[in-house]
């Protein structure tokens, strides 16, 4: 859905509305173009965003009526672009469990704000059924939907991951030729995200297939049919889903951080590999390793200290983000954050 939102227009407090990052942007924006088109995923609330910034709406489409947190003032990448990651004073009062529970209640507001009990689950369950059996169709012809749902759910697994179209191709079911084009309209409907992989003349080796991501770490419990206790017990897909929801978090910072940050990911042929890559308009770049263990420790850094040896003067800074309660450096110009450091 499009919303336009007229220049001249205050905004219009509804309520109750969480701060979003996004909207001091649009602040902006509104102040300099006659007209911001606000795109999203279904439901991620783009409408009620919207609607705080304009005075009169006109809809393209029928009346339709996470855990929230404050958000810092300073976005987080940009604080890594200033090579002063920002660090909390006092112990992160998150667990595991707790990230567990964020990610498998996603970013998405109804099933995050608004439900509780089985309505989350069942809300995801039902959104998920929305785009593959209404949304692809509707976008992309008349493909049979149980094909998207295969191979959105075949990402799902894959999630936080650099599989090949093969992988993905038998556990979907399809023919591998027609990974690229299925990925590409899943895409399109923001549930999956493909990050690029960085690149650079300084190293040599450098792999160039994208990681995939679902948008939502809400999705891969809802499409894998899996709870807290399952992840909990599954270390490789606990791994993926805490990454996944880290990324969400990195992601939406992309629009509003000054240091104008792009992700990307990194894996060599000689089995190094890290997880996000940040490369920012100055040319400099930071690093970001994630991991579900809750101490962290100089080999969780290894590839960080490797990368700031190769680039040299173009890195700004290398975090290991944790699920532990302290932040402390690692190595020169390398720290150990805590997930909830995201929030400040």
């Amino acid at each position: 859905m499009y919303i336009r939102a007229l220049a001249e227009c205050t905004s219009a407090p509804v309520s109750p509305y969480v701060e979003r990052l996004i909207d001091g942007r649009l602040n902006g924006l509104l102040g300099e173009f006659p007209a911001v088109s606000v795109v999203g995923p279904r439901a991620c609330g783009k409408t009620t965003t919207a609607r705080r910034h304009a005075r009169v709406i006109a809809r393209s489409g029928p009346p339709r009526g996470s855990r929230a947190f404050p958000c810092r003032p300073t976005a987080f990448l940009d604080t890594l672009a200033d090579g002063q990651p920002a660090t909390i004073e006092s112990a992160s009062p998150f667990t595991i469990t707790d990230y567990v529970d964020m990610a498998i209640h996603g970013g998405l507001p109804q099933p995050t704000l608004l439900l509780s009990g089985r309505g989350p689950a069942d809300w995801l369950a039902a959104y998920a059924d929305h785009v593959v059996e209404r949304d692809a169709p509707a976008h992309f012809g008349h493909r049979d939907p149980q094909l998207f749902r295969r191979m959105l759910t075949a990402v799902a697994a894959n999630t936080a991951g650099v599989p090949t179209a093969l992988t993905l191709a038998e556990a979907a079911g399809i023919d591998r030729r027609t990974v690229g084009s299925y990925l590409s309209r899943l895409a399109d409907l923001f549930v999956v995200e493909q990050v690029p992989a960085w690149a650079s003349n300084r190293l040599s080796r450098l792999t160039s297939a994208p990681k995939l991501f679902v948008t939502d770490p809400s999705l891969v419990g809802a499409l894998l049919g899996l709870d807290r206790q399952a992840i909990l017990r599954n270390g490789d897909l606990l791994g993926r889903i805490i990454e996944t929801f880290v990324f969400a978090q990195l992601r939406a910072e992309l629009p509003v951080a000054s240091s104008r940050p792009r992700l990307h990911h990194l894996r060599n042929r000689d089995g190094r590999g890290i997880d996000v890559v940040v490369e920012f308009a100055d040319g400099t770049i930071a690093a970001i390793e994630v991991k579900a263990s809750a101490a962290a420790t100089r080999r969780d850094a290894r590839h960080l200290i490797w990368l700031r040896d190769q680039v040299a003067d173009r890195f700004a800074g290398g975090v290991v983000l944790h699920t532990g309660p302290h932040a402390f450096q690692l190595d020169e110009q390398i720290w150990a954050l805590p997930i909830g450091s995201l929030w400040g």
